[in-house]
């Protein structure tokens, strides 16, 4: 399972957002006005142990619910820094940022961390 998918499946387990429904890897579906989106930047390490550069988007035309939601995902992602049993921990600070609005006028919030972890 890749670190997207396992990061996707802690915001799933710690929140109401449902992959497929509100919670997606890459990128929003098109038809959807809005949701959390996990994308993997890039990755550097070798062997098992590797460290991740991730952002967590969140998309909506509300501005403020947008601000709100992003961050409750970003006191979430904090409680996994440091050791754990789940294979990943996130690495330094998680960073809040506003992306502007897209093509379709809906705001775009982020969320930017490292993590380190072991691949299978």
């Amino acid at each position: 399972m890749s670190i997207a998918n396992q990061i996707a499946d802690f915001i799933e387990a710690n929140t109401n957002y449902r992959e497929g429904k509100d919670l997606f890897l890459d990128y929003l579906p098109e038809g959807v006005e809005k949701g959390v989106v996990v994308r993997f930047i890039s990755s550097q390490g070798k062997g098992a142990l590797k460290t991740a550069d991730i952002v967590v988007y969140y998309i909506d035309k509300d501005w403020a619910l947008g601000n709100r939601r992003i961050k409750e995902l970003r006191e979430i992602i904090i409680k996994h820094r440091g050791l754990s049993g789940f294979g990943w921990s996130v690495l330094d600070d998680v960073e809040i940022g506003n992306e502007g609005l897209d093509e379709m006028r809906r705001h775009v919030t982020s969320l930017n961390f490292s993590v380190g972890f072991v691949e299978d």
